[in-house]
């Protein structure tokens, strides 16, 4: 399915987009896995239980940011790909 929405973008989103629009809806996603957490006292994610068993609450922190990158990176990738796709 992505590649056929890959196929169909007319114009490639801007680096900043690709930055700003996944990193903010996994900050926002990940921060209501952090409420939900408070509000229950038990991780959605067994990993994120794992990760503060590990490193405590400065390692889920950290391990938020890395999903955040992946996800920037993977933003990347794919506008990669469609700028490629539209240079044919």
């Amino acid at each position: 399915v992505a590649l056929v929405a890959a196929l169909c973008i007319q114009a490639s989103p801007s680096r900043v987009a690709c930055t700003v629009g996944p990193c903010s809806y996994l900050a926002f996603y990940l921060t209501q896995t952090i409420a939900c957490r408070v509000a229950t006292g038990a991780w959605v994610y067994p990993v994120l239980e794992d990760v503060q068993r590990a490193a405590g609450l400065v390692g889920v922190g950290a391990f938020i940011l890395v999903v955040c990158a992946v996800g920037a990176v993977l933003a990347w990738v794919g506008k990669a790909l469609v700028d490629a796709r539209l240079a044919l």
